[in-house]
């Protein structure tokens, strides 16, 4: 979750997943997608190899969870689907549900945010979240 974090922090709209899950625990895999999703309030397109190498099932999820697009079983597929990035822009400004605004949390005194994966910081008295492309 760490990297979804930071990356949505550094400015991600949309965050590409590579896996390869030869696993029966692909399910829960695709929950834990649409939750990160909505937590970091990005798109995330989980592409999981087909068989006979891994369980396939890739998906794409939009900033509020729901699933964009998805491939059911684990065939040889190819996705096709309209990223909207006012979507981002939108739900980070509205809130997940229209509820949830977290780019608004941030207090001009609270410390500075270390971002140690990719050695950034957030300073909220500066930080702004990149609201649209």
């Amino acid at each position: 979750p760490e990297v979804t974090r930071q990356l949505t922090w550094m400015g991600a709209e949309l965050i590409i997943n590579l896996v390869r899950t030869t696993t029966a625990d692909r399910k829960q895999e695709l929950v834990l997608v649409q939750a990160s999703a909505i937590v970091n309030q990005v798109y995330i397109i989980s592409v999981n190899a087909a068989a006979p190498i891994a369980m396939g099932r890739s998906l794409v999820v939009d900033p509020d969870g729901d699933v964009v697009e998805q491939i059911l079983d684990d065939s040889n597929s190819i996705i096709y689907t309209i990223i909207d990035f006012d979507r981002v822009a939108q739900i980070r400004r509205d809130g997940t549900a229209g509820v949830n605004r977290m780019w608004d949390q941030f207090l001009p005194n609270d410390p500075e945010i270390n971002l140690p994966i990719y050695n950034g910081r957030i300073n909220p008295r500066t930080w702004r979240p990149r609201m649209n492309r």
